[in-house]
């Protein structure tokens, strides 16, 4: 979640001056710098020790770094240093220095056009592309995870729950919202995944409201069978066939059943704002 600008808690890193805090995360705090050798203007998300409990923050971060460092796409942040600064009892500062992304989220900043939603999420399927081809998944696709800067460019953001195409994870993680069936049973996480999420955030971003999913927001576990869902177009009469049939697909709760690569996401957005939707 986005915070107005502040310099409350201001703290030192060697080699960048710290300006101003910029946001707040689970964990986590986000901070505006600028790296003296280079002038250039970063972001660093701080991780503090509070209590034991918030081990698995750092966890996060580590994560997101050993991941995002593999993967090289303009619509992807990068990531370019990790500080660990520990204490008598281990770690207790963690400092992911990244690249400074301006602009605001889909979900601070939500689309209402619908050529310029398509664009942003064929720029985001892109991006999920390239984390696919190199191994991961991304796991947390939702609006508040996609940035969009003053151009309409698109940065795909958080990594901290990613991980290797295939992985089974021994406890529920993702936004409830947006989250697979195979997030909620602990399955084996695929392609697919990413795109059951893709796609809830899509439909999120198209009608304003979240699709209902077998984890509810509350926590409280649904039984086994398929969701009920009203198709986007009964949501948004603006929306094409084309359109409603894709968002329809990506949510699909059988892995099998899905849109099986992210490139053909971005490739049928890109047909449909050249066929149906006038920029």
């Amino acid at each position: 979640m986005a915070l107005p600008p502040t310099s409350p808690g201001r703290f030192k890193l060697h080699g960048y001056q710290i300006l101003r805090q910029i946001g707040t995360g689970a964990g986590s705090t986000l901070w505006e710098g600028i790296e003296e050798a280079s002038g250039n203007r970063v972001a660093i998300k701080r991780v503090i020790r509070q209590r034991q409990a918030n081990g698995k923050y750092f966890e996060q971060a580590e994560n997101e770094y050993r991941i995002a460092r593999q993967i090289d796409h303009p619509n992807v942040r990068k990531m370019i240093r990790m500080f660990r600064k520990r204490g008598l009892t281990g770690l207790r500062q963690l400092h992911l220095v990244m690249e400074y992304c301006p602009g605001h989220s889909v979900e601070q900043n939500t689309p209402t056009d619908l050529p310029e939603i398509c664009d942003i999420f064929a720029q985001t399927a892109n991006a999920l592309e390239r984390i696919n081809e190199a191994g991961f998944v991304h796991a947390d696709i939702k609006p508040n995870n996609i940035i969009v800067d003053h151009a309409g460019n698109v940065r795909l953001i958080d990594m901290g729950q990613s991980c290797p195409i295939g992985t089974i994870k021994d406890r529920i993680q993702g936004t409830p919202d947006y989250i697979s069936p195979e997030q909620v049973h602990c399955w084996p996480l695929s392609i697919a995944t990413d795109v059951f999420n893709f796609g809830a955030t899509l439909y999120w971003a198209l009608t304003g409201k979240p699709i209902p999913t077998v984890l509810p927001q509350e926590g409280a576990l649904k039984d086994k069978t398929s969701p009920k869902i009203v198709p986007p177009n009964k949501l948004n009469n603006n929306i094409p066939d084309s359109l409603n049939r894709l968002v329809l697909e990506c949510i699909q709760q059988d892995p099998k059943a899905r849109p099986p690569r992210a490139a053909l996401l971005s490739r049928r957005l890109g047909m449909i704002l050249q066929e149906e939707l006038v920029l």
